[in-house]
């Protein structure tokens, strides 16, 4: 069983009402990694009982974080660490500060002086504190688990999905060990919580051709001798991580390296001798850096560098080659950036979005085909106008495919995919999706796959999927639907009704889902990671449901209930 933790990482978020997490007491992990917080309410974690790791990192603003003796906080990069707030006495403001309440939330200040306390009665001395929980073993890296990953013989190790944390390194280690370093050809640790790479967690791996570490939370630059061991390695992904800055001698040694993705971090700038020594490098994605300016020569002929600031710029240390007009490329601290010594003049605010912009060389929309792959160009939900008049150019009637991942999406227009009649794949997964419109996906006889996975959806309309007019037609041709890692607690009865070409529907690591509509016998359903497994939906007797409940319907749809 997977352990229940709820991501809001890499949102915006920028305050949380207290007790917003109220009801989730089996809740193990949280992490608000990445968003823009600066104070929390004292009760934003009251009743999370079972909580035991907390992630605040990358909220640069945060000052003052709610005290909770139970939990594993992690909270760097936060302005000036955590305090108990506890108003009187703080236990990590600065010097002389205190956590005191504000309008929002604690935040770490200087109050007025508190007035000595009268003396009363010794009262009996306070109990010696509880002692820490002992942290369980992540299920992935735990023997004694059912879900242990770590005896399946093979050469490529799949330990995505895991909730791996940097507490779980040790363990990664001894995992390696068991499954033989020797013999492995492809690792992958994606979509887990690991902040940092410890130096030698690779070492032995010399067979190794594959490593994906994409879509963690690294953010400590990794140590110039992380990746040496690896001299076969050929693909190397560390997209979708939090990565600031990379060492010079980052990739040495790596000289049959052929595929380099760093997309979706945020890296400024880039030493200049940094992808030397790469004879084999075929692609280097750094797209969706938006504040890197300049990218080192030796790379410049095969990067992808959509949606950086200022373009690529050559480095060699004169003109540049891509920077802006009147700026050259220079040494700085860290690495090159696109430089001047005159006044820079305001910067000129980006217009349409480049992949939907027929003005610039990275337009999509233009080119004649029947896949429309707009993944990674960093729309959002002011794009949508120009989405729609894309997928016009594009031509409507000629799409097949349509691929709209990695992006930041909330939501879209019920008629954004209307006309598309002979699409047979849509692809929304990995953006920040809360809803979808009830007719989004009408008319879409062909449809067959459907991609909702890595979303923060939290809730399906129950005609999503059905015909909603007289002589209408919804996507009855659908195979597969995966609306894995949303935040789903429940679903309407007869939601896949009619879906009798459906074989497969995950809704794994939705973590408050409890019941799951029925659905034709030849579906494979995957619910991994929800809360009291599936239920038929069948009232008033659920199939398995724990002991003593009952599927019964409720406002949003069926759930498990006494």
């Amino acid at each position: 069983m997977f352990p229940l933790l709820r991501y809001l990482d890499r949102n915006s978020l920028v305050a949380l009402p207290g007790e917003i997490f109220s009801g989730l007491d089996q809740l193990e992990r949280l992490s608000l990694h990445q968003n823009s917080l600066s104070t929390l309410h004292a009760d934003t974690f009251m009743g999370l009982t079972g909580l035991q790791e907390l992630s605040l990192t990358s909220n640069p603003d945060l000052q003052c974080v709610p005290a909770n003796d139970a939990v594993t906080l992690e909270v760097d990069d936060t302005t000036v660490g955590t305090c108990g707030c506890a108003p009187a006495e703080a236990v990590m403001c600065g010097d002389g500060v205190f956590c005191i309440p504000g309008e929002l939330g604690y935040s770490c200040g200087t109050p007025a002086p508190t007035p000595a306390p009268t003396p009363g009665p010794t009262g009996p001395p306070s109990p010696a504190p509880s002692p820490a929980p002992t942290r369980a073993k992540n299920p992935c890296l735990d023997p004694a688990s059912e879900a242990y990953l770590c005896s399946v013989n093979g050469t490529e190790i799949h330990l995505d999905y895991c909730g791996i944390t940097d507490d779980d390194l040790e363990d990664v280690e001894m995992c390696l060990d068991v499954l033989g370093r020797g013999s492995m050809t492809a690792l992958y640790v994606r979509f887990n919580y690991l902040t940092t790479i410890p130096e030698g967690l690779f070492d032995g791996l010399a067979y190794l051709k594959k490593l994906y570490l994409n879509n963690n939370g690294l953010s400590e630059t990794p140590s110039a001798e992380s990746f040496q061991a690896l001299g076969n390695l050929q693909v190397l992904n560390l997209n979708g991580n939090s990565l600031t800055a990379l060492p010079t001698d980052l990739f040495r040694g790596l000289g049959q390296l052929r595929h380099l993705w760093i997309n979706m971090n945020l890296l400024t700038t880039l030493p200049a001798e940094l992808f030397e020594g790469l004879p084999q490098l075929e692609s280097l994605d750094l797209r969706l850096n938006p504040e890197l300016q300049c990218v080192p020569a030796s790379a410049a002929d095969n990067v992808e560098t959509t949606e950086i600031s200022s373009g690529v710029c050559g480095c060699s240390l004169a003109p540049a080659v891509l920077c802006d007009a009147g700026l050259a490329c220079v040494p700085g601290e860290l690495g090159f950036t696109c430089a001047t010594s005159a006044p820079t003049p305001a910067p000129v605010l980006p217009g349409n979005n480049t992949c939907l912009d027929p003005a610039s060389e990275h337009y999509v929309c233009g080119t004649p085909g029947t896949e429309l792959d707009l993944a990674y160009c960093g729309i959002t939900d002011d794009n949508l106008e120009e989405l729609a008049a894309c997928m016009d150019v594009f031509g409507r009637d000629a799409v097949k495919e349509v691929r709209l991942g990695y992006n930041y999406l909330t939501t879209f227009s019920g008629d954004l995919f209307h006309g598309l009649t002979h699409v047979e794949s849509i692809f929304l997964n990995d953006n920040s999706l809360v809803s979808v419109p009830a007719e989004a996906f009408q008319g879409l006889q062909a449809l067959q796959v459907l991609n909702l996975n890595r979303n923060s959806l939290i809730g399906i309309p129950a005609s999503v999927f059905q015909p909603q007019e007289t002589n209408s037609t919804g996507p009855g041709h659908l195979q597969d639907i995966w609306i894995n890692m949303n935040l789903l607690s429940t679903l309407p009865a007869g939601l896949f009704d009619g879906l009798d070409m459906l074989t497969s529907l995950d809704l794994r690591l939705n973590p408050d889902l409890q019941c799951v509509p029925t659905t034709n016998g030849a579906v494979s359903v995957s619910v991994e990671g929800l809360s009291s497994d599936v239920c038929g939906c069948s009232p008033p007797q659920a199939v398995v449901c724990t002991a003593g409940q009952v599927c019964v319907p409720g406002e949003f749809g069926y759930t498990c209930a006494s």
